[in-house]
């Protein structure tokens, strides 16, 4: 059985907005496990990205604890928890996020000047777009690309620093059906390559090709799906 790479405890998280308290996640319990591919999904509003903002560090709970591989990353300092985002995760957004005065290559070297990892070889960014199938593009500017191709540039962007979970926020939700079933296949792949794989989506493809399913409702896990 895979061991447990990312742990939610009792995870709260609440915004103030004005004179208001928005809780947008109620106590929130989760065990993923390693090599796991995990769907959330939910309505607007339920508290996905906040989930994935969490899990990936982007923000900290209001309450509760989230472990990684053991470590209580609410209890860590800024340097710490910029070296687990650098290191150890890979973020793909759905409006791609790309630097448009760089071009592929330098766009998927990016992430390398912010992690400490040992042994980086720049060959590592062709064979990357190779994979995602965009090696022949790889001194074009973002902006001379299609949608679905800067997409893949950003899935090869989130993998060059080798993390071992990839979150991903409506990765196709910007994409026609052809391109989405191109970022499927990769997704999938790089599943069974033993990536562990969370993402938030309205793609019910992307769905099916998960081993998990979690809804969200209301900032509450209401169900989960085991395949």
């Amino acid at each position: 059985m895979n061991e447990v790479i990312i742990q939610l405890e009792n995870v709260y998280k609440a915004y103030k907005i004005g004179n208001d308290t928005i809780l947008a996640l109620k106590n929130i319990n989760l065990l993923i496990k390693k090599a796991e591919f995990i769907s959330i999904v939910g309505p607007s509003g339920s508290g996905k990205t906040t989930l994935l903002n969490l899990i990936g560090a982007l923000d900290k709970p209001t309450k509760g604890k989230i472990l990684f591989n053991g470590i209580d990353l609410t209890q860590q300092n800024d340097k710490e928890i910029s070296k687990y985002r650098a290191e150890n995760v890979g973020f793909i957004f759905q409006t791609f996020n790309l630097i448009p005065s760089l071009n592929v290559w330098e766009n998927v070297k990016l992430p390398t000047y912010f992690s400490s990892k040992k042994g980086f070889k720049e060959d590592k960014i062709m064979e990357l777009l190779e994979l995602v199938g965009l090696k022949e593009r790889a001194f074009h500017k973002p902006l001379q690309l299609s949608g679905g191709e800067q997409q893949r540039v950003a899935i090869a962007r989130a993998l060059v620093n080798d993390p071992q979970i990839l979150i991903a926020d409506e990765p196709t939700g910007n994409l026609d059906s052809k391109n989405a079933e191109i970022i499927l296949d990769i997704f999938k792949n790089l599943n069974l390559s033993g990536k562990t794989i969370i993402l938030a989506t309205h793609n019910l493809k992307l769905v099916e090709y998960s081993n998990r399913i979690i809804h969200l409702y209301d900032g509450v896990i209401k169900d989960e799906f085991v395949r």
